[in-house]
């Protein structure tokens, strides 16, 4: 029984490894030390039967236990470089090859008496017992450090892989720590303490789950990559066994309805007949299995002609625009492929460089492309990060870029590269190689055709381009002249205004005081005079401060003390500092609404309520009305007050140029109702400096509604903006 459990063992696991091999799979580091892996498991195991046969002597059983302890320590040596090679983490690759060169030492050492000292018959010769030197606890300690060394590197990897290889390092994981240190514990540790090989025919067993789980790898996340070699194989044994069943048929059938049985003739033609039949159909018939393997082995799997078709079309639809037929054909490959990202870059002559690929690629740096210049001029292939030498530079570069595959875009010299990152799935296949080497082919043509076309575009260009340059230029000193003239014409108007109001505000003063009658008495006709003229002194004040506040706030040099008021109480002072404006032309003013604590300058929001409703009220007829409402979102933590009229309304083309300085509807209304036009512009101004948006809207004839919003209060605090 237990021979045939070793016998199974080793027979499946040789056969996987010799598998791995097949179809260039030796070219792989994980395969080749799975291999060595399996050989010295098959040789610990034949040499560990062949210790329990009674009829050597024990010379030559002393030669079969030295060969089966240096082959177990040898087999876990190859396993701890497979795992490592499998996990690929350059963390631990120094410490494994510095450790191994001493592990083999220890190796070498297991067949020598400081290991392995002797085999002594039983005294009642019905079996042996193995004697151990003085280095068997260093033997023992190698066994455990690479144990350690593995299950290190099993957990590091499942914290710090995602994808395929997360998969492949549990699985392998889990078959490893299932069985070796069983395995171990039962052959070696317990007889080397014990003295005893009680334990010994049982430690094989756990093997059984290794095995399993390195097929089930194997298959289900392409662990060794073998998935190809075995379908090629099972497609020609499912062939040549259709061919054989139907070569048996036909014989049959035409010994039993053409030929007598008892006839002499030869048959030899009718064989040769059949034979070239069959030879005329085996294409056929091994396309059709060969789609069936396919089907159930490589699920999912892309049709490079249509893959071919689909990046011609990019090519065609995108050669005009270099940018977008990189972008579309690095998605169009990671898509197809299943790469986690893909880029393509082109160098151009000038040592410039465009890059394209898939939302979210490694940035590409210029020292990257430098590096693989260097590393590929005198080299141009695919580059593979696990085929590549463990001190090369650029296999770090691919493992800092998070880049598996790295394809050089060459003809005359490299233009560029196609980089893939790891798959998906599972691991890029020798087919997907020979598909992405002849993708570089188009890729270097529609590339080339993209520059031609740039370079003409390039060259027509030149000479238009000067004109744009010497028009820039002039339309630059234009602007430059404009801005100071601007300037000038703001400076004019603040000194102008400030100088205005200083008269105009005495002439006002002058004209109150003979109007109260305190130096002396007036008639009727001088008392109507005098009020003319202190009426006329106050709009021009109000003009002159107009203008000063709209150049404060063009210059930002407004100061506004923000402060937390109440809706209601500033829209009611409002009204009544407005009132006796409304009741000289029978206007009935309203309000109603809900009420907030605003954050917002008193006096500001006062100046605006107050051109609005100066505003309502002049472009109202007597025994209209004018409305005030207000609504509070605390979603938003705005206010929104608006001013409705039932005055003359705005046209539409005229509502888009209502809040710029010196506008009014018409120049027929500015005559006939007055004013600068700059009452709405400094409500705007000062509106957007408290944090909120005013606009309007309106049907002509009908009336306008002006809305604004404040910002509601969401803490106590007082702030002052500058």
């Amino acid at each position: 029984m237990y021979y045939g459990i070793d016998a199974i063992i080793a027979i499946t696991m040789l056969l996987l490894g010799v598998t791995s091999l097949l179809k260039k799979g030796y070219k792989r580091p994980v395969n080749r030390f799975f291999f060595y892996f399996v050989v010295l498991t098959n040789i610990w195991i034949v040499s560990f039967d062949l210790s329990n046969q009674l009829q050597f002597s024990t010379e030559t059983l002393y030669i079969i236990n030295a060969v089966a302890n240096s082959a177990a320590l040898g087999c876990l040596i190859m396993l701890l470089m497979f795992v490592d090679r499998v996990a690929d983490f350059i963390i631990f690759r120094k410490l494994i090859n510095w450790s191994s060169a001493a592990l083999w030492i220890v190796c070498l050492l297991s067949t020598t008496p400081l290991i392995n000292n002797d085999v002594i018959p039983t005294n009642n010769q019905d079996g042996y017992l193995v004697t151990y030197g003085p280095l068997v606890g260093l033997y023992v300690f190698s066994m455990i450090y690479i144990l350690t060394m593995i299950a290190i590197i099993v957990a590091y990897g499942l914290r710090h892989s995602k994808g395929i290889k997360n998969q492949q390092i549990n699985v392998i994981g889990l078959g490893i720590l299932l069985s070796i240190p069983i395995t171990v514990t039962l052959d070696l540790v317990i007889p080397i303490i014990t003295n005893s090989d009680a334990t010994a025919n049982y430690g094989n067993i756990p093997l059984l789950l290794l095995a399993g789980y390195m097929y089930y790898g194997a298959f289900r996340y392409k662990l060794l990559d073998i998935r190809s070699a075995i379908v090629h194989t099972l497609t020609y044994i499912l062939s040549m066994s259709s061919l054989i069943v139907i070569y048996y048929i036909a014989i049959a059938t035409i010994s039993a309805f053409f030929l007598d049985r008892d006839s002499v003739i030869n048959q030899s033609p009718i064989s040769i007949i059949l034979f070239l039949i069959l030879l005329f159909i085996f294409q056929p018939i091994n396309n059709f299995f060969e789609k069936l393997t396919s089907r159930v082995f490589f699920r999912g799997h892309y049709i490079s002609d249509e893959l071919f078709s689909r990046l011609n079309h990019i090519y065609a639809e995108h050669t005009a625009n270099l940018n977008e037929l990189l972008n579309y054909a690095a998605n169009e490959i990671a898509t197809t492929l299943k790469s986690e990202q893909s880029i393509l870059t082109v160098i151009k002559p000038t040592n410039r460089y465009l890059v394209g690929g898939t939302a979210n690629h490694t940035p590409v740096v210029q020292d990257h492309l430098l590096k693989l210049l260097k590393y590929t001029t005198n080299n141009p292939t695919i580059m593979i990060v696990s085929s590549l030498e463990e001190d090369s530079p650029v296999r770090d570069l691919m493992n800092q870029c998070k880049i598996e595959i790295i394809v050089p875009l060459f003809q005359t010299r490299i233009i560029g590269f196609l980089c893939l990152g790891e798959h998906l799935s599972s691991r890029y296949t020798a087919r997907d190689i020979k598909v992405l080497d002849t993708i570089a082919g188009g890729l270097v043509i529609a590339i080339k055709n993209a520059l031609s076309i740039q370079e003409i575009k390039d060259v027509n260009a030149a000479s238009m381009q000067q004109k744009i340059d010497s028009a820039t230029k002039e339309l630059a000193a234009n602007n430059a002249m404009l801005i100071k003239i601007d300037e000038e014409k703001d400076d004019f108007v603040s000194v102008t205004s400030h100088e205005l109001r200083t008269p105009m505000t005495i002439i006002n003063g002058y004209a109150n005081l003979l109007e109260s009658q305190q130096i002396g008495s007036l008639n009727d006709q001088q008392l109507d005079i005098i009020s003319k003229i202190g009426n006329n002194a106050k709009a021009l004040i109000g003009i002159t401060n107009d203008m000063l506040d709209l150049s404060k706030m063009e210059a930002n040099k407004t100061i506004l003390h923000l402060t937390n008021a109440s809706l209601k109480v500033l829209i009611k002072e409002a009204i009544n500092s407005n009132q006796i404006l409304y009741d000289d032309k029978s206007i009935s003013l309203s309000y109603e609404g809900s009420d907030a604590q605003i954050k917002t300058d008193t006096s500001s929001f006062e100046h605006i309520m107050t051109n609005l409703l100066a505003n309502a009220n002049k472009f109202t007829d007597k025994g209209g009305s004018v409305k005030i409402t207000s609504t509070v979102d605390n979603t938003t933590h705005l206010a929104t007050i608006c001013v409705a009229d039932t005055g003359i309304g705005i046209s539409p083309e005229s509502i888009a140029s209502l809040f710029k300085k010196f506008s009014q509807v018409d120049n027929y209304l500015k005559r006939q109702y007055g004013g600068t036009g700059l009452g709405l512009a400094i409500c705007k101004q000062m509106v957007e400096k408290l944090g909120g948006t005013i606009w309007v809207t309106s049907t002509p004839d009908v009336g306008s509604q002006f809305y604004f919003t404040m910002p509601i209060v969401e803490n106590n605090a007082d702030n002052t903006i500058s």
